[in-house]
């Protein structure tokens, strides 16, 4: 008999549950998608290896001033070395500043953390483990990195975006996100995490 095609309109959007919104629309918003930025530097000689300030994710010290001088060193891209097995960690019991001069932060899969039940960064008092703060004009980029456990769920606030700086998190896990009133842009890219928190009309 063979095939017998249907002539009918072509589907221009298909929504499993009625769209939520204003008014109750009938079709979603269809917001148009911004490519996310792309940053690609192979010259070894502009990245800083955290290690090499003294970070070791084995020892189970504190690496927080040794990540800190990594990031302070001018140098675009800053990168944590793969760690050897799957309770190794960089622990942070010191908040970090991430400097307009960084670009670019590669984890190479790299767990942060600070000590456990340390109450600098727990509670509404608590401060974010890292912070984006400098103003600048060039993208930050945070890819494969993990700022993330799984204790004193919802109270840990990992990553605060306060720049007007562009932001891309790409295969990354980021337990809690927040951004302050005039945040910059955020891409999302293979993110996950428990609670991000965006600022009134950024673009996200």
């Amino acid at each position: 008999m063979g095939t017998q095609l249907r002539d009918t309109q072509a589907v221009g959007q298909f929504v499993s549950r009625p769209p939520l919104g204003d008014g109750d629309p009938e079709t979603a918003w269809q917001l148009p998608v911004k490519e996310t930025p792309f940053y690609d530097d192979n010259n070894f000689e502009k990245w800083a290896n955290v290690m090499a300030f003294g970070a070791e994710p084995t020892d189970k010290n504190d690496d927080s001033d040794a990540i800190q001088a990594a990031l302070n060193t001018g140098k675009p891209t800053v990168y944590f070395p793969a760690p050897g097995g799957p309770d190794d960690f960089y622990r942070v019991d010191k908040p970090l500043t991430i400097p307009a001069t960084v670009e670019r932060i590669i984890g190479f899969n790299s767990r942060l953390r600070p000590e456990r039940n340390d109450p600098r960064f727990y509670g509404t008092n608590g401060r974010p483990m890292l912070t984006v703060r400098e103003a600048g004009d060039k993208p930050l980029f945070i890819e494969g990195l993990k700022i993330a456990f799984f204790w004193h769920f919802g109270e840990f606030l990992s990553l605060q975006h306060s720049s007007n700086r562009p932001l891309i998190l790409r295969n990354s896990h980021v337990e809690r996100f927040a951004a302050t009133s005039g945040a910059g842009e955020l891409f999302l890219e293979s993110v996950i995490g428990a609670e991000f928190h965006f600022a009134p009309f950024q673009s996200v």
